[in-house]
């Protein structure tokens, strides 16, 4: 099947009156520390246009001084979240962040602790599938995650924020006593039952621990030979270390087996490394002895890097990103199921991505159907034939029909800028009887 959506497109695009975003869909935030090398704050950048980054004005606190170590996008409510690196004696502060176009409109922030001698910071975080964040917090003198003496880093800790209540719950580890290196990364297991605390050894050794989400023993997993500096999980289930030697920025580990394989990367020191679970690529920056230093970098799901930005700021510690496409709803199954291939192999919607395309995959007894192309959701669905649909019914763009899955679907976005920002939802429909639908969740994805 060869359907071109292109002339609907630029229709839409005339249209289309788009809503105000948070971060908007498919760019990344990401975060600076260390005034002494340039600007400190939160910054926002295109995923794969080259540039200078946005900056986010009003920035609060000490994300305005000695700057960020961590940032997280929450899709819920559109927050941003962002750790402090904090000045000697000052509050760790996580920030809770509303934008207002590029400026800070809101932010509350929750102390975890007071600064000690050295560096007060949350070194990295991860969210819960219910929006609570899970962090990792170093070098603090007092606060209720003040529970490992670490050698050479004052106290550390781990825990558990509700930025809807404000309640912090230490996690406990029962041999904590045995990580006395300082925390410098932190990730969630894709289950969320696990986290994993990456351990700065020294510059030729990283320890990787697993810890139970609820609490309890400490399990050394795995060791990478230099010293890491961030994590984060591939859609694969495999986690990825970044490290700050040059030579060996990058590393692959089996949680299960503690599997330790180098990535080849020759762009530097990496200090910065979030998932496009979208695209199975990846978002990076690169550190002091980065190539460009302190540099914003899209990776391919090979990893072979695309150099996005030298912006001349501070250095980036913490990236992540709005996702797009995004699922709402849920699919409708029966003797067969349908569902939208994620990660998408074409890429993300991206103006000039003539391949970009929408793969339907079934399992089951799956049958031809039909893709529905809507500008507009609903937000309670419409049940009909026992089936969800969440494409708006009056704002349908297109609807085509296309054969038994698997199938790709082209879009083929063209370089139009009049496109940036249009939104869409898809959702496929599959009769099983004459009285039973099935259906694909909606996918909702915008043009960059």
């Amino acid at each position: 099947m060869r359907t071109r959506f292109s002339p609907t497109l630029c229709a839409l695009a005339a249209l289309s009156s788009l809503a105000t975003a948070q971060v908007p869909e498919g760019w990344y935030v990401f975060g600076t520390f260390n005034p002494s090398a340039g600007q400190t704050g939160l910054f926002l950048a295109h995923p794969r246009r080259p540039g200078q980054p946005t900056v986010l004005a009003n920035v609060q606190g000490d994300l305005d001084g000695t700057g960020s170590s961590c940032v997280l996008y929450r899709e819920s409510d559109g927050a941003i979240l962002a750790g402090e690196r904090a000045p000697v004696g000052g509050s760790v502060d996580l920030h809770m962040i509303q934008l207002n176009g590029s400026a800070v409109l809101f932010d509350a922030s929750f102390s975890l602790g007071r600064g000690g001698p050295c560096c007060g910071e949350i070194p990295q975080m991860a969210l819960l599938p219910d929006g609570r964040v899970v962090v990792a917090v170093t070098d603090v003198d007092a606060g209720p995650l003040k529970n490992i003496l670490t050698t050479g880093y004052g106290w550390q800790g781990v825990g558990i924020v509700d930025t809807s209540s404000g309640l912090i719950t230490p996690i406990d580890i029962a041999n904590g006593a045995l990580l006395t290196d300082v925390f410098n990364a932190l990730a969630l297991a894709p289950d969320a039952s696990k986290v994993y605390l990456g351990t700065y050894v020294s510059g030729t050794r990283g320890d990787i621990w697993e810890v139970p989400i609820g609490g309890g023993m400490a399990t050394l997993i795995a060791s990478t030979p230099a010293g890491l500096s961030n994590m984060a999980f591939e859609v694969s289930g495999e986690l990825l270390v970044t490290t700050l030697d040059a030579t060996q920025p990058l590393f692959r580990v089996t949680v299960s087996n503690g599997a330790v394989v180098p990535v080849p990367m020759a762009i530097g020191s990496l200090n910065a490394i979030a998932s496009e679970a979208t695209t199975g690529g990846l978002a990076l920056a690169t550190g002091t002895n980065g190539t460009p230093r302190r540099s914003i970098y899209w990776a391919d799901p090979n990893a072979n890097p695309t150099l996005l930005s030298t912006p001349g700021l501070a250095t980036p510690s913490g990236i992540a990103m709005r996702p797009t496409p995004r699922e709402i709803g849920n699919a409708t199954s029966g003797n067969a199921s349908y569902a939208f291939r994620m990660p998408n192999p074409t890429g993300l919607p991206n103006t000039g991505n003539a391949s970009y395309a929408l793969i339907l995959d079934a399992t089951g007894n799956a049958r031809p159907g039909y893709l529905v192309l809507s500008s507009a959701a609903l937000t309670t669905p419409l049940s009909v034939y026992g089936c969800d649909i969440f494409v708006d019914p009056t704002a349908i763009a297109l609807i085509a029909a296309v054969p038994q899955p698997p199938v790709a679907i082209p879009l083929g976005i063209p370089s139009d800028p009049n496109l940036v920002g249009l939104q869409l939802f898809a959702q496929s429909f599959h009769a099983e009887a004459p009285t039973q639908l099935l259906a694909t969740a909606a996918l909702a994805l915008t043009i960059l």
